[in-house]
C-alpha cells in the first residue's frame, strides 16, 4: 500500500495541488486523501485512475496515459502481492 501512497503525493505535490484540490475535484474530503498519501487506506483502482489522470494533465513530467499505466500496475501488484511489509 506504500507504494500506491508515495505514488499519489509525488504526482499531487509534482502537479501544484494540495490535498484539498485533489479531495474536490475526486469528491472525497481531504482528510480521505491525506489516509490515501499517507497509507492509512488503499483507494479502489478507479479512483487511483481518476487521480492520476486528474493530476498527470496538468503535470509538466507526467501524461495521463503515464500517469494511468503506472498507477494500475501499482495498484494491481498490491492488491496481488502486499507492499512488502
Amino acid at each position: 500500500m506504500k507504494l500506491i501512497g508515495t505514488f499519489l503525493q509525488m504526482l499531487r505535490k509534482d502537479a501544484g495541488h494540495n490535498a484539498s484540490d485533489v479531495a474536490e475535484h475526486l469528491g472525497y474530503t481531504r482528510q480521505m486523501v491525506s489516509r490515501w498519501e499517507n497509507s492509512h487506506a488503499l483507494p479502489a483502482l478507479d479512483i487511483v485512475v481518476r487521480w492520476a489522470r486528474y493530476l498527470g494533465q496538468k503535470s509538466s513530467l507526467w501524461t495521463a496515459d503515464k500517469c494511468t499505466n503506472i498507477a494500475i500496475a501499482l495498484w494491481e501488484w498490491e492488491d496481488a502481492f502486499g507492499d512488502g511489509e
